[in-house]
């Protein structure tokens, strides 16, 4: 049992990692989720029984507050669940996650990662990407979607920011599928730190965000077509022309109308498999009233990056080569929604607003917390007795497949008698030939 015992009137805990991670009663106070002191509904035991519905891939309020019940050994009914999920439950949330994301972790003491090479480039290598997902569509006022003339649907966007250096989330932001990621370009701003080096898709692409980073920081970013560039003398560029037969290229440029940044514009011609699967891709996915032209087509058969990082810093090879780091937040936001029954836990209908955003928040924590706080610690030990890699999600699968013993942990170092099963269970097999993020990592630096 989990749950509070009252003695001379104060509540005591029982000892568990978790608790001095996460301090959820602290904040349960702070968010004014408890207006008096707590009988049968505890902030952590909301929490805790809610991870172990989560566990079964279910997500009713008869089901958790079954959970709920075994952890407090008080009868709790569904309505009264509900109706604690409110505006001050989700500001704890919020309070909550900030204070997991603002943590110090302790870095790994075998680092194989080939960070400390890289980082003698760049102060931190910053990932960011956005991950969505469907609501029940009565939502829609709080969550719009995309746009759709038969009926108003509900989409979440979670905005996020990853230090792949240190392996940590730096920001995790909830918005509506509307709240693009153009729009979200400038919000990483207060995080970013001299020297550091972001990597982020076309989406970011803003000529008044890459002015606010090229003097203080590091970027590299796919080139949006229809951009204006033009060279050192001030002369356009005909980039189709200029990159036609080439297999590389690597100038100096201008880049926008009247901006004229300047940057570094590297472009490389994909080999022709993968060029063709990307023009299909355009020609079939394209929206009814879009018609690409043949330049759009030309020009996606190559790869074209526009970047501040100079050549004395990193090779053309290497700039694509470190641009493929980003696919590791990709990796992270799929471990995520497949190893935590993450589709499973939103195919109620009749959940409210704040309901459906306690589920997105805790999930979000859980996450966090063991990739931030049981991650290092698995990884550490296993990499004592074999040099296989980790695979994040079978790493996720296993964790949320055993929250319930996560939970209980009153030290990390419990863990230590799963070490053999987990280098068996939740890491790549040796003859894999596809490369993970890692491996990418450690051969940009042999570059």
């Amino acid at each position: 049992m989990t749950n509070l015992a009252k003695e001379n009137g104060s509540i005591e805990y029982a000892p568990l990692l978790i608790r001095d991670q996460l301090n959820i009663e602290g904040f349960a106070y702070e968010s004014e989720f408890y207006k008096r002191e707590p009988k049968k509904i505890t902030a952590e035991n909301l929490f805790f029984s809610f991870w172990n519905m989560q566990e079964q891939g279910k997500n009713t309020l008869s089901k958790w507050a079954f959970e709920l019940s075994k952890l407090s050994g008080k009868t709790v009914e569904g309505q009264s669940l509900n109706e604690r999920l409110n505006e001050n439950c989700v500001k704890m949330c919020t309070l909550i996650l900030n204070k997991i994301l603002n943590q110090k972790t302790k870095k790994s003491i075998t680092e194989k990662d080939g960070i400390s090479e890289l980082g003698k480039l760049f102060n931190r290598i910053i990932l960011r990407d956005s991950t969505t997902q469907n609501l029940p569509n009565h939502l829609s006022n709080v969550f719009p979607g995309n746009y759709n003339k038969f009926k108003a649907t509900a989409v979440m966007r979670i905005q996020a920011c990853y230090d792949y250096s240190n392996h940590k989330w730096l920001q995790l932001n909830l918005g509506s599928f509307r709240d693009n990621d153009q729009g979200a370009a400038d919000c990483i701003s207060d995080i970013l730190e001299p020297g550091d080096l972001i990597l982020q898709d076309m989406g970011y692409f803003s000529l008044a965000w890459l002015r606010q980073l090229i003097d203080n920081q590091y970027i590299i970013t796919k080139w949006k077509p229809g951009t204006y560039l033009y060279s050192l003398e001030d002369k356009k560029i005909d980039l189709l022309r200029f990159v036609k037969g080439k297999k590389r290229v690597d100038i100096q440029v201008l880049v926008g109308q009247k901006e004229k940044l300047p940057m570094r514009l590297v472009a490389r011609k994909l080999p022709k498999e993968k060029a063709k699967i990307r023009v299909d891709k355009a020609r079939n996915n394209r929206h009814s009233k879009a018609k690409h032209s043949k330049e759009y087509i030309e020009l996606l058969k190559y790869e074209i990056y526009l970047t501040n990082v100079s050549e004395e810093k990193l090779d053309g090879k290497g700039i694509a080569k470190l641009y493929g780091l980003r696919w590791h937040i990709e990796i992270i936001f799929k471990s995520w929604k497949s190893g935590t029954n993450f589709k499973k836990m939103f195919q109620k209908e009749k959940m409210h607003e704040h309901r459906v955003k306690f589920t997105i928040y805790a999930m979000l924590i859980q996450f966090v917390y063991l990739m931030s706080n049981i991650y290092p610690f698995v990884k550490e030990s296993i990499s004592k007795i074999t040099d296989r890699r980790i695979s994040i999600m079978l790493f996720m699968e296993e964790m949320v497949s055993s929250i319930g013993k996560i939970i209980m942990l009153k030290d990390i170092n419990e863990l230590m008698h799963n070490t053999k099963a987990y280098a068996k269970r939740i890491t790549y097999e040796r003859h894999t030939k596809r490369a993970n993020t890692i491996d990418k990592y450690m051969y940009v630096n042999i570059l």
